[in-house]
């Protein structure tokens, strides 16, 4: 996804049309291909947060399918500093950044997993958090490293960040809601995502 959203960036670049234009462009390709998910989670945890309960009651809120304005406004800031970011970006890395990002950011989805626990009887990511271990964590990080010819320098750096990121939020929502669920893992792959893209923009 990462390598196709960086093409679709690339080629806007090549027919002329200006970085943020090119950037948009991606954003868009990237959330129809499945962004649109990671994206969903994002919203969910931020409504939930920003509803400032704990527990069932946080649970209630992110399970609400309709968006708050915290969820509303997380959704801009994310779109928005991912754009930006990536348009600050060289043209000749724009590609290189849109695949270490999505790369990144789903290695952060295992660590979550990794440091997470499943706080309900089921859901959608119960079979991926529960039973996580060490080996998976491990092979996540070898499927990531297939990506390091793109960028040997930046990619260490955005799998650390990642790796954080997916300790951090895991730890936090372990406490706050009671376990680690999907749409934590999405959050998380969103934060990941702006991070990377940080790191090449810097």
């Amino acid at each position: 996804m990462g390598l196709l959203t960086g093409v679709v960036v690339s080629v806007a670049g090549f027919l002329g049309f200006a970085p943020l234009v090119c950037a948009w462009a991606g954003a868009a390709f990237y959330f129809v291909t499945g962004w649109a998910l990671h994206l969903d989670g994002w919203g969910d945890v931020w409504d939930g947060i920003g509803s400032g309960r704990t527990g069932d009651r946080l649970r209630e809120v992110m399970k609400d399918s309709r968006l708050g304005s915290f969820g509303g406004a997380s959704l801009v800031i994310a779109f928005g500093l991912w754009t930006a970011l990536l348009s600050s970006v060289g043209a000749g890395d724009r590609l290189a950044a849109c695949v270490t990002a999505a790369a990144a950011a789903r290695f952060a989805e295992n660590a979550a997993a990794y440091f997470g626990r499943y706080p309900w009887a089921s859901g959608m990511a119960k079979e991926m958090v529960e039973g996580y271990t060490q080996y998976d964590l491990f092979c996540a990080l070898a499927a990531s490293i297939i990506f390091l010819p793109f960028a040997p320098l930046r990619l260490p750096v955005c799998l650390a960040a990642a790796g954080l990121a997916g300790f951090a939020a895991a730890k936090y929502m372990n406490k706050r809601l009671g376990g680690t669920n999907g749409d934590v893992l999405g959050a998380v792959a969103v934060a990941t995502e702006i991070i990377s893209m940080a790191v090449w923009a810097i």
